[in-house]
Formats: structure tokens, C-alpha cells, sequence
């Protein structure tokens, strides 16, 4: 009788523990993939490109306009990034940007250049 209500304490504290110890590791991992995929937004070329520039403001608006990369930007024309929702002056300095990193051939006219 003592051992078996022993027993069955011993069990309740193992699965007590077991589940405690998942709980930890499941918080655990969520936070670590977190924190990769923080890392991972954060340095892509487009994340890096947009901060060197200050404008990571508009990195949202260039997500739902789906431009994910320098080569969708660069298809980009001037009055696109307007409707994008880049500030005139964001959108000019942005193409001037473009045609420093990717070349000139790459980007199209800019208002400065028509």
C-alpha cells in the first residue's frame, strides 16, 4: 500500500517535471527561431540596403508592394514608388541609390533625368 501510493507520487512528480521541461524547451525554440528569422530579415540586401539609406520607414510598404529584393526595386520606376507611398524626394534619392549599386542601365528614368 505505501509503496504503491509512493509510486504513484513518484510518477505524478516525473510527469510533472517531463511536462515543465517540454513547456521550457517549446519557449525555448520559439524564442531561438524569433530571433534567426529577426537576424535573417535583418540582413537581407533589401533590410541593409533601406537602413544604409535610412528609410527603413517604408520597408513595410515595399513588403505589400512586394518587392522583396534589389532586383524587384530595380525594376521600379519613379512614379511606382510614389504609389508604393515613398515621399518625393525618398523616391529620387532612392533611384539615385540604385543607379550607384546596380548601375545606371538597371534603373529607370528618374524625374531628375526626364
Amino acid at each position: 500500500e505505501m509503496s504503491q501510493r509512493h509510486a504513484r507520487e513518484a510518477r505524478q512528480l516525473q510527469d510533472e517535471y517531463d511536462t515543465k521541461k517540454s513547456q521550457l524547451q517549446d519557449e525555448y525554440d520559439k524564442k531561438r527561431k524569433a530571433l534567426e528569422d529577426k537576424h535573417l530579415r535583418e540582413s537581407d540586401p533589401l533590410h541593409v540596403f533601406l537602413r544604409t539609406l535610412n528609410m527603413l520607414q517604408y520597408k513595410e510598404k515595399l513588403l505589400n508592394a512586394e518587392v522583396y529584393s534589389f532586383e524587384d526595386l530595380e525594376i521600379l520606376e519613379y512614379d511606382d514608388l510614389l504609389q508604393i507611398g515613398l515621399e518625393d524626394e525618398d523616391a529620387t534619392r532612392l533611384l539615385d541609390m540604385l543607379i550607384v549599386t546596380r548601375g545606371a542601365s538597371a534603373v529607370a528614368r528618374s524625374p531628375s533625368s526626364a
